[in-house]
């Protein structure tokens, strides 16, 4: 999710994961973005309601990690072009970061209250910065997304009451 924020003598760039809210003024800006969002839903297979819920858990807790691989790598990326806020990786809990099966990440591209950014977020070269180091990070995360399942290429199955090592 990308944004660009307003307030007084702010200035940089920044990425939120979702949490509890990492400083108050996290919690605020989530609070104030959230009235103006709504929640999507979700589906899960047709199970007891307690295994859904460890369904759930262990789906939050991966998506929370894999957002967190994200954020770690925009804010890399983005550093080298962007200027960024000290503390760039944020957590706060934005409505659009609460999908318990998508890793996500909220950008605040800046501030069109300082006027170094909002003239940065409205060019071309500061919308391609942007962009070329939010693309770098995406493609980071789902290249190493794909050598970890490599690398674990072997699940585990039962053969006739024994356990075999296949590949997938």
């Amino acid at each position: 999710s990308l944004h660009a924020d307003s307030a007084p003598g702010a200035r940089g760039a920044s990425v939120y994961t979702l949490g509890e809210g990492s400083d108050a003024f996290a919690t605020a800006l989530a609070r104030r973005e959230n009235r103006a969002d709504l929640a999507g839903g979700l589906r899960l297979p047709s199970v007891p309601p307690e295994v859904q819920a460890i369904l759930l858990s262990l789906m939050r807790a991966e998506t929370r990690a894999g957002s967190a691989r994200i954020a770690r790598l925009a804010v890399r990326e983005l550093g080298e072009d962007v200027q960024l806020l000290p503390n760039t990786h944020r957590q706060a809990g934005f409505v659009v970061l609460k999908a318990p099966d998508m890793p996500s990440i909220l950008l605040e591209t800046g501030f069109i209250s300082n006027a170094r950014d909002a003239e940065r977020i409205a060019s071309r070269t500061g919308q391609q910065a942007i962009a070329r180091g939010m693309r770098s990070a995406v493609l980071t995360h789902f290249a190493r997304r794909e050598n970890r399942r490599d690398a674990l290429g072997e699940v585990a199955s039962i053969d006739g009451g024994t356990a075999a090592r296949t590949a997938r």
